[in-house]
């Protein structure tokens, strides 16, 4: 819990809400949310297909239900875009790809060039990084994202750039100052 409010403070982003105030964006986490299957059926009881790597653990792609402390920005994409993010989520789920803390923990400080070295199958990576990755290699999200360094993305990055609070599930945040499961 510490280091989430550690990742998410040292990483905060400000926007301004709709009363015109500022406001500090602390997210430690993301994954990308499916709410239903390659065949269009819809998984039961409010749940969805999460997408991500928590600290310590393998990449996953497994069945989840949301707090409601979770913030969610929905994605509108083509159905083919969809079924192209849902097969690579699944395929780089089987691959065994473990947790990089050393990369995640020392991103916002270490050169670029030392980052990009990390390759997934030797070093791992962490939940932003492979998010940014997905939605660039699928063309999801725009110029600012297709154009963003992956392995300097964090999830206030993600927030930003894929329309925070203005967009109202494709993506889903937690926020950094609360205990996550995923």
């Amino acid at each position: 819990m510490l280091i989430n409010r550690l990742v998410a403070s040292a990483t905060a982003k400000t926007e301004i809400v709709d009363t015109g105030e500022e406001k500090a964006v602390r997210f430690s986490h993301v994954e990308v949310s499916f709410p239903c299957d390659e065949h269009d059926n819809f998984f039961e009881n409010n749940k969805t297909m999460g997408f991500s790597i928590v600290q310590n653990g393998s990449v996953h792609f497994r069945l989840k239900s949301w707090r409601d402390e979770y913030v969610a920005i929905r994605i509108y994409i083509d159905a083919i875009i969809y079924d192209k993010l849902y097969k690579t989520c699944a395929l780089l789920a089987l691959q065994n790809i473990k947790f990089d803390r050393f990369a995640m923990y020392a991103a916002v400080l270490l050169p670029v060039d030392v980052l990009r070295r990390r390759t997934r199958m030797q070093h791992g990576t962490y939940c932003s990084k492979i998010i940014t990755e997905v939605l660039q290699e699928c063309e999801i999200g725009g110029p600012l994202l297709a154009t963003a360094v992956a392995c300097q993305s964090t999830p206030n990055m993600l927030y930003m750039f894929l329309g925070g609070h203005k967009s109202a599930p494709v993506a889903r945040h937690p926020p950094g100052d609360r205990v996550s499961d995923a």
